[in-house]
């Protein structure tokens, strides 16, 4: 990096807005990671290959650290890209530090929870992750860590990780497994992370009166223990079956949220983990339908949805022009016209693609960021 892009990088964390996108789209960041963002590559340093929606949906707080400390105090996720181009979502109160060397990138994770998107890496590079009592080795891939105080957990969403404990063992993970790591640094559980069903503890005989409605009865005994829950209970409830996996349980949960764009955005996740696209589809429509940055995000959640999930690139290119149409300086501007490339060439309409790549390397290319003037 040069000593202009450094003074580049310093200018806008310095300008950046410290309003944050709020709990409902952090939570979004989460989850979307879950779309199985692929990027193509456009030319030399135009590579955005691995990128995901876990750092499309808050691109605005994604920033290249100065140094190799990560940390996240504040109650709320937080993206960061490292110095070899992948990302990590840092929960709140997670420590790491990262090194780049010749070897690849190292992340000591101190302590908390971590969601990493690796980018390819090179021959004989590797992208490793450690905590006291693990050490994971990434081939190209998405994956959670967490370390806390005597256990350590890693939880594979895609690809192969290569699995280490301290006391030695080695274990090759793949998409959906994960494994838990004991305080003696030996490997405690390994298993398949599939949805599965929750089943509910016994219900006390009913009082007289009417039956309650069905979504009264499916959230589990923490509803029935007390006052009825309150929105925001209700969808912190489903996010924790979104991180489980259990797709089903987390759609009904943000059912009985209602309709607030923080419910619907979680409901549409939790459908196309479920492989319900179709449902998903239409409640990413809705909220693109609307305004602001929750529109932004719907928008690229579509066309992520479309181009990955559905195989249909042609129509993944016509949402991404209509974001740029209508947020021109949004916030994912450059994803959206990268992800209208993309769909356009694996739809086959090259011409339309070759303008579209020319387009992309003329837009952003002029302030230096992705790619020298002239190259």
């Amino acid at each position: 990096m040069t000593s202009s892009e450094i003074d580049r990088a310093i200018s806008a964390l310095r300008d950046m807005p410290t309003a944050s996108l709020g709990e409902a789209a952090f939570e979004r960041i989460a989850e979307a990671a879950r779309l199985e963002t692929r990027r193509a590559v456009v030319r030399n340093r135009l590579v955005w290959a691995g990128a995901a929606l876990a750092l499309a949906a808050a691109i605005a707080f994604a920033i290249l650290l100065p140094a190799n400390l990560l940390e996240r105090r504040a109650p709320s996720d937080r993206v960061v890209r490292l110095a070899s181009g992948s990302t990590a979502l840092l929960s709140p109160g997670t420590v790491a530090t990262s090194l780049e060397d010749a070897s690849g990138e190292r992340v000591a994770l101190q302590r908390g929870v971590a969601f990493f998107r690796v980018r390819p890496v090179g021959p004989g590079r590797l992208f490793v992750v450690e905590s006291d009592l693990v050490s994971a080795t990434v081939i190209g891939t998405a994956f959670w860590v967490e370390a806390r105080e005597g256990e350590a957990r890693v939880d594979v969403v895609e690809g192969r990780v290569q699995v280490r404990s301290r006391a030695g063992e080695v274990r090759l993970l793949v998409a959906g497994q994960s494994v838990a790591i004991a305080g003696d640094g030996r490997f405690a559980v390994e298993r398949r992370a599939e949805p599965t069903a929750v089943p509910e503890p016994p219900r006390p005989a009913p009082e007289p009166g009417p039956e309650p409605e069905p979504e009264e009865r499916a959230t589990g005994a923490a509803r029935r223990a007390g006052p009825a829950p309150t929105t925001q209970e209700l969808i912190a409830e489903a996010r924790i079956h979104l991180r489980e996996r259990r797709y089903e349980q987390a759609e009904h949960v943000a059912a009985a949220a209602g309709e607030s764009i923080e419910a619907v955005f979680v409901r549409a996740d939790a459908l196309r983990g479920a492989g319900r696209l179709g449902e998903a589809a239409a409640l990413y429509r809705r909220i693109a339908d609307g305004s602001g940055r929750a529109a932004e995000n719907a928008l690229y959640a579509l066309a992520m949805l479309e181009l990955d999930r559905r195989g249909a690139p042609g129509r993944a290119a016509i949402v991404a022009s209509e974001y740029l149409r209508r947020f021109p300086a949004g916030a994912l501007e450059q994803e959206m016209a990268q992800t209208r490339y993309e769909g356009l060439l694996r739809a086959g309409r090259t011409e339309e693609a070759r303008a579209a790549r020319d387009e992309l390397v003329k837009r952003f290319s002029r302030d230096g960021e992705h790619q020298e003037k002239g190259r």
